[in-house]
């Protein structure tokens, strides 16, 4: 029982003995701990959306009649001008009607004419005059008629564009106003973008906003908000919000995928610190004289790997970095210059 009690008392002894040593560590060699100040910095609020590039104008061109397609004159991509013709459809009815009511009309200007030279000799009378005129006035209205039903056969270009689709092969059965074309005109391209339906209220028309694309992935070209539509997808809990480019000569194609960041509010000089250095509550810990402290921040704009600080700290103040559970508020530590980690 001695023994025991002996034992014991030995062993409290010495826990004692660790606890005061790592008590007077703590005061006599303080913890090293990795500190740097807040600096100035451009903090950016976005929302952020993908979207397709595509045509702010698309034409479809389709006959205003059912025939078979005989001739292809333009191809996916070709740019073409306002009265080119794009294709033809089988029309030899047509053109056979035309060069009939032609026949027709040169006997009835033929027959006008002798008759007109009749009259002066008084050996046809003006009623019989009158109807020769009438008929070549028909044939004429008739002729006029079956050339414009004739041009139907022709597809041709209504402006200045570029043929973006084709949808039609030759011999194939195109029924009336099935497109054959869709062409790209009279605008530049456009993005159209999903913007969820908890950050469209932030949106607004004018709105500055920063695209990037896979394709090409070092550059980052600029555009504004043009239009955003007033009724959304109830399903996706979206709205589409129309994007123009600021440079009409970027090197975006149609159908190519984006990411898009639409600038909600820009505030120069923002005072920063690392993400890493805020803990729950928005807590942080700062260095005074060689004691550590914590201080509650009121933090602002998330920017990339930074946060804002609104109020809270000063520009002078060193905080640790990366914020550590292990520190205590009052505790004695000794600052080190913060190396970012590089993984």
């Amino acid at each position: 029982m001695l023994n025991m009690n002996k034992k014991t008392l030995i062993f409290l002894f010495i826990s004692g003995c660790l606890g005061l040593t790592l008590v007077i560590s703590l005061w006599v060699f303080p913890t090293p701990v990795p500190v740097l100040s807040p600096h100035e910095g451009q903090a950016i609020e976005a929302v952020y959306a993908t979207g397709t590039v595509e045509p702010t104008i698309m034409v479809p061109i389709a006959p205003r009649t059912a025939a078979h397609l005989i001739e292809l004159s333009s191809i996916e991509g070709q740019v073409v001008k306002r009265g080119d013709v794009l294709a033809r459809l089988e029309d030899s009815e047509q053109q056979a009607a035309i060069s009939d009511l032609t026949a027709r009309l040169v006997f009835a200007e033929s027959d006008f004419a002798r008759k007109e030279q009749l009259l002066k000799t008084r050996s046809v009378s003006r009623d019989v005059l009158e109807q020769a005129k009438s008929e070549v006035d028909s044939l004429s209205a008739q002729l006029e008629k079956a050339k414009a039903q004739a041009s139907y056969f022709r597809l041709i270009s209504p402006a200045d564009g570029m043929i973006i689709k084709r949808d039609g092969e030759i011999g194939e059965l195109i029924s009336s106003g099935q497109p054959v074309f869709y062409m790209s005109c009279c605008a530049p391209l456009r993005i159209t973008a999903e913007v969820d339906e908890e950050d469209v209220p932030q949106v607004a028309i004018g709105q500055e906003v920063l695209i990037q694309s896979d394709a090409f992935p070092d550059k980052v070209y600029h555009g504004k908000i043009a239009g955003i539509t007033p009724k959304g997808d109830p399903v996706a809990r979206s709205y589409r919000v129309r994007i123009s480019f600021d440079d009409p000569n970027h090197p975006f194609m149609i159908g190519m995928t984006v990411e898009t960041n639409i600038i909600i509010q820009k505030i120069e000089k923002a005072l920063l610190i690392p993400a890493t250095a805020i803990a729950k509550k928005n807590k942080v810990q700062v260095v005074h004289d060689g004691v550590l402290k914590d201080l509650t921040i009121v933090p602002g704009i998330q920017n990339g790997e930074d946060i804002q600080i609104i109020s809270g700290l000063a520009k002078t103040d060193q905080i640790v970095v990366p914020f550590d559970q292990n520190l205590k508020d009052g505790q004695k530590v000794r600052i080190t210059p913060y190396t970012e980690s590089i993984e």
